[in-house]
């Protein structure tokens, strides 16, 4: 159970850090982690200078299609480019790559040695460390974020339950509130943070204003030798495990992501199925945000883990 009141917090100006004096621009607003690598792969292999147009001649002509299906245009393939000189993959003037063969160009998918590369970036552009400063804990337990919107169409409040304060970017910087989208995005396709709406997990929040809650935590790695099954045996009582249950509990306490546990609990289950077993979701009382908390097998949501012996 999640139970805070916001109205108790004290508040704290969030202060983005200044542009650049060498680029401006700074705030890369790609989502899709997929359009860095192909348009990088391009620089790379053309290895002269090139325009956006040619640039998007290019694409056209090779037939590469963006992650989300859209077509590509002029203005959606400056904003891939200015993204990968703000992470100076290429250079400012020519657009010519500076890294070389950086991501793997045997298949359009993310591969891990590429999210290896999209990790590092993600863990040292100074935009994204801007908001990893809010989630950064001073103890062994993960700091915990709930961000909420307050009079603006993006995320623009962010509560540390722990700390007792609320971050508030200021209504001249809407640059920064569209920048958490992208921070989010990035952090969960690489299983670097967790965000889930915090009635997945049972909130209880007495303004019905900030309804709309997402909780957040920058990831941990999960030790190979953690076992799901032994954790709940040992902190969680009964014989029938609500799956969002154990996945709160064990994010509080260590902070992994929420796939490396969904991965655990199935690989567990599996090798333990005269111990343990998965129960289907049942879809009459599934909130939709939930499901991104169950594990598949299959094509079937799974919801509970049941103790059998």
């Amino acid at each position: 159970m999640i139970d805070f009141d916001l109205e108790r917090m004290s508040r704290k100006t969030f202060n983005p850090s200044p542009e650049r004096k060498d680029k401006g621009w700074s705030y890369s607003f790609v989502y899709y982690l997929k359009d860095i690598k192909s348009i990088y792969i391009i620089c790379n292999s053309a290895n002269r200078s090139m325009t956006i147009p040619e640039l998007l001649k290019i694409c056209q002509e090779s037939n590469v299609v963006s992650e989300s299906g859209k077509k590509w245009t002029n203005r959606n393939l400056l904003e891939v480019v200015n993204a990968l000189k703000n992470f100076d993959l290429i250079d400012k003037s020519t657009n010519i790559a500076k890294a070389g063969e950086l991501f793997s160009a045997e298949t359009n998918e993310l591969t891990e040695k590429d999210k290896d590369v999209l990790r590092d970036i993600y863990k040292s552009y100074f935009r994204f460390c801007d908001f990893h400063k809010i989630l950064v804990s001073a103890s062994d337990c993960p700091a915990i974020l709930y961000a909420f919107k307050e009079g603006q169409r993006f995320f623009n409040r962010f509560a540390r339950v722990d700390t007792n304060e609320i971050y508030c970017i200021e209504d001249t910087h809407q640059d920064t509130m569209r920048f958490w989208e992208v921070y989010t995005k990035w952090g969960e396709t690489l299983e670097l943070l967790n965000k889930c709406l915090a009635s997945s997990f049972d909130s209880k929040i007495d303004n019905l204003l900030y309804r709309n809650i997402y909780v957040c935590n920058l990831t941990r790695p999960m030790p190979d030798d953690f076992s799901v099954c032994s954790y709940i045996q040992k902190k969680m009582p009964g014989n029938a495990y609500y799956i969002p249950d154990i996945e709160w509990n064990i994010i509080t306490e260590f902070g992994f992501s929420i796939g490396s546990i969904k991965r655990r609990i199935l690989h567990e289950c599996v090798s333990n199925n005269s111990c343990f077993r998965l129960q289907k979701a049942s879809f009459l009382t599934v909130d939709p945000d939930e499901l991104k908390l169950f594990p598949i097998v299959g094509n079937t949501y799974m919801s509970h883990i049941l103790k059998i012996s």
